[in-house]
């Protein structure tokens, strides 16, 4: 490097160069090495970077401590004041080093005689079949033969790892490959032999009984040899009991408990613990008495059950179609569970299917009755289990039904009436209802019922009666006129016209003299 100060006044040290690096530290004063004392000039100062006393690095280091200083340099210290209040100059600042190529030979670079397990130019690096002896040290750790159990002459020169061979694994060759058994630690080719296991899985032998059994078997197989299905597969993974057959995953359609053991038979895969109320070989039906959808995804719409009426089906059966859910219906039961009888029918408790209820067509309102009493629906006072006949007290049996009597209860013999509505009147009663006296009776409120009137009246009766009659014959003489076979000429309509106002006349004459006698009477 080149090096100035602004004053000639300097005061060296045995600290004007520093090297640091593995923990290691080395120093020279600056006029170390045949150097200059520094001056407001700019000089050239070189400094060697060796262990031997010719080059005065304190403190003093063996050879390899001073490799190992240089391999891993972390700090170049170069002082730059040696007076007070004074400066100094550094340029150029350069490590000159040395390469293999054609030229002028370096001779200050050190050319190593390595002894037997090492390389390099400085034996730096462990030969073919020699590793570290402490890893974690690198190259600063000894070299030493590569340890490998007979199966491999070399490793890794820094960690020791064998390139193995004999079907040996691990760092020394120490342990069989995976698929394969033995002590690798014998020392021969034929330490570790294939396992007797399927799909090259591992094994491993039994301190106490020297069996090899198998410790890795493939998915779904267990046993000493992966002999078996394990639990939720199916199969015969050796051929023991016929062709070979893999083990497959059991198909039971999500209808097990996944935490449940013994789910499928592991040789058939037939499912052995349906749930979700299914059945068969897959779990892929309803069990006997439900219906559904055994495939659904949702556990509450799978399988329910049948509950068929005992009472409407056939033979008391408790199972059902396993789609539908329809159970067997006796003869007039219906409803998917045979719970109702048809319309019009009843008695579904009879255990012998469902009877016509035979409901009147006029007295019912729609021909059902009730499932069980068969009692039908009777129109407005109708009466009877088929609707057959009035209510008490009622009459006209027809299709609305029968109309109350309502016969007088003092005027009736009964409050029931006949089939034309008519009701049968006590004596001195008369009317429909029998609310009416009858002629020549009177009704006493003093005295219940209707009272005979007094003799006399018997003769303003008979001339009643009297002129009722002449007033028939007038209705049937105008009734009759113009009409027959005869041809009446329009003299002969006008004399039975005139024939007529005089009858007419001659009734009114004979009412008003009647009327005038009876008052005359009374008075």
């Amino acid at each position: 490097f080149s090096f100035r100060v602004d004053k000639r006044d300097t005061r060296l040290s045995a600290e004007d160069i520093i090297l640091e690096g593995a923990g290691l530290r080395v120093s020279v004063p600056l006029i170390a090495q045949g150097n200059s004392y520094p001056s407001e000039n700019t000089l050239k100062y070189s400094f060697r970077l060796h262990e031997a006393t010719d080059y005065p690095w304190r403190p003093s280091l063996t050879p390899f401590e001073f490799q190992k200083l240089l391999h891993n340099l972390t700090a170049i210290k170069i002082r730059g004041t040696y007076s007070e209040r004074s400066a100094g100059y550094l340029h150029d600042v350069t490590i000159v080093s040395a390469h293999r190529r054609p030229g002028i030979p370096a001779t200050w670079v050190e050319n190593c005689m390595c002894p037997a397990g090492y390389l390099g130019q400085f034996c730096e690096t462990c030969a073919q079949g020699y590793r570290r002896e402490t890893p974690r040290l690198g190259s600063y750790s000894p070299c030493v033969p590569c340890f490998c159990n007979g199966h491999s002459e070399t490793c890794n020169p820094e960690s020791g790892a064998c390139d193995c061979r004999d079907n040996t694994a691990g760092p020394h060759c120490e342990k069989c490959s995976d698929g394969y058994y033995g002590d690798a630690t014998t020392g021969t080719s034929s330490d570790c032999q294939p396992c007797p296991c399927p799909g090259d899985s591992s094994c491993a032998v039994v301190p106490k009984t020297k069996e090899v059994v198998c410790t890795s078997c493939p998915a779904g197989t267990t046993g000493k040899r992966c002999e078996l299905c394990d639990d939720g597969y199916f199969g015969d993974p050796l051929g023991q009991n016929g062709p070979f057959r893999q083990c497959r995953l059991c198909q039971c359609n999500d209808n097990i408990d996944p935490n449940a053991v013994g789910n499928c038979n592991r040789m058939t895969g037939e499912c052995l613990k349906c749930i979700y109320n299914t059945a068969g070989f897959y779990c892929d039906r309803c069990k006997d008495d439900f219906f559904g959808n055994p495939l659904a995804q949702n556990p509450e719409d799978k399988c329910k059950a049948c509950n068929c009426n005992p009472y409407g089906t056939a033979n008391l059966q408790r199972s059902c179609n396993q789609v539908t859910g329809q159970c067997e219906c006796l003869s007039h039961v219906t409803e998917r569970d045979c719970s109702s009888c048809e319309p019009g029918f009843y008695n579904l408790q009879s255990g012998r299917g469902c009877e016509r209820c035979n409901c009147h067509p006029l007295g019912s309102t729609n021909g059902h009755c009730d499932i069980r009493t068969g009692q039908c629906e009777c129109q407005p006072g109708v009466t009877g289990q088929r609707c057959e006949r009035c209510e008490a007290n009622h009459f006209g049996f027809g299709p609305e039904g029968c109309k109350p009597c309502d016969c007088n209860s003092e005027g009736s013999r009964s409050l029931q009436c006949k089939e034309d509505g008519r009701c049968e009147c006590k004596e001195g009663f008369v009317g429909i209802r029998c609310d009416q006296c009858e002629e020549n009776y009177f009704y006493n409120r003093s005295w219940p019922g209707c009272q005979e009137c007094p003799a006399c009246y018997r003769l303003v009766k008979d001339k009643v009666e009297e002129q009722r009659g002449r007033l028939r014959d007038l209705e049937d003489l105008i009734a009759n006129i113009g009409t027959g076979d005869d041809i009446i000429t329009d003299q002969a309509f006008e004399d039975r016209l005139k024939e007529a106002e005089r009858e007419v006349m001659d009734l009114l004459r004979d009412a008003q003299s009647i009327k005038g006698s009876w008052l005359s009477s009374i008075n």
